[in-house]
């Protein structure tokens, strides 16, 4: 429950349905969690299984993660977004389609082709949602296979905002992110939820939000600071254009004179990687794709933010081969865009 903030501040909008519970968990307590003590000694016991036998951890064995690699996954972003649809709990998408697909930012910006220009009303529907770490993981601290479940009741759901594209003054086509990021924040926790919103240039953003209008609600800011870009070349034959970014989010409560010291708890961190899809309709007034995001746990962070025990044990448990992170929410969306 994530990825949304992270998404909608990159050159990728996206919906943020779920950022209203993540807000929530941080400074609620589940009634549903079990004893910190039984807790523990269940990650620490998961923590000794190779990740494949772990329940419902998906196969991440050496072989399946070459398979994936001659498959071209890791390399088309189209690729990965088409093998993540034909997945479910059963045909498990291979690791390498479920790890982080790139690494290191290789353009200042998302610079789009020329038709994306203007503003657009958008509608995002979600049509799938997978555990790749495990249901166990899904939401770490928390029961897990639960919030999976509640999470799946929303497949299905829309929401509609306004995006839209402007151009730099070298001639090239960006999001808007300061205006996509509170559009889409209002669409969601209402008109005046947005408290404050600062971009500072493509790769930085902070974002200040009060969920609920009443005097006195908390404060919630989001850092959001983009680690790694990609475009994929234009193909020529189709106006068809495929981006990704991954962002580093932070949240966190900010204090204010009613806020109860107890209540607080370490900033949330977590890394979501967002690719986008778009084609062009051949009558140029909308745009079809779809929108993948998977968040992983950011290791450094889990050690030095002061997270639980349990959030840590996660860490471990959700390394794949070669030690690298598998996601632990993989979310699927159908884009419509329509020019307004």
């Amino acid at each position: 429950a994530i990825g949304d903030l992270a998404a909608m501040a990159t050159g990728c909008p996206m919906i943020l349905r779920r950022a209203a519970l993540t807000l929530v968990c941080l400074h609620g307590v589940s009634s549903l969690r079990v004893s910190s003590t039984r807790r523990e000694a269940l990650f620490t016991a998961a923590a000794a299984l190779p990740f494949a036998d772990r329940p419902g951890a998906l196969a991440a064995d050496t072989a399946t993660a070459t398979a994936a690699e001659s498959e071209g996954i890791g390399v088309g972003l189209s690729a990965a977004i088409e093998r993540t649809l034909k997945s479910d709990d059963q045909n498990r998408p291979p690791v390498r389609c479920v790890q982080q697909l790139f690494q290191g930012i290789n353009a200042p910006d998302v610079y789009y082709p020329e038709w994306f220009q203007g503003k657009w009303k958008a509608s995002s529907k979600l049509v799938q949602i997978l555990a790749p770490a495990g249901p166990e993981l899904f939401s770490p601290g928390r029961n897990g296979s639960l919030a999976l479940a509640n999470a799946r009741a929303g497949l299905g759901d829309s929401l509609q905002y306004d995006v839209r594209w402007v151009a730099l003054p070298s001639g090239q086509w960006v999001v808007d992110r300061e205006f996509n990021l509170a559009s889409i924040t209002r669409a969601v926790m209402g008109a005046t939820a947005v408290q404050d919103i600062q971009a500072d240039g493509a790769d930085k953003c902070l974002l200040y939000i009060q969920p609920s209008a009443a005097p006195g609600s908390p404060v919630f800011r989001a850092d959001l600071r983009v680690i790694g870009r990609r475009t994929d070349p234009l193909d020529p034959s189709r106006q068809h254009f495929d981006c990704a970014e991954t962002v580093r989010q932070t949240i966190v409560l900010v204090p204010g004179e009613r806020t109860d010291p107890r209540a607080t708890r370490p900033p949330m961190v977590k890394e979501v990687e967002t690719i986008c899809t778009y084609e062009l309709d051949p009558a140029g007034r909308c745009m079809r794709g779809f929108q993948r995001t998977a968040t992983f746990l950011a290791a450094d962070a889990s050690y030095t933010s002061g997270a639980s025990f349990a959030e840590q044990q996660a860490v471990q448990l959700a390394r794949g081969p070669g030690g690298r992170q598998v996601a632990i929410d993989l979310r699927t969306y159908e884009l419509l865009y329509e020019r307004v």
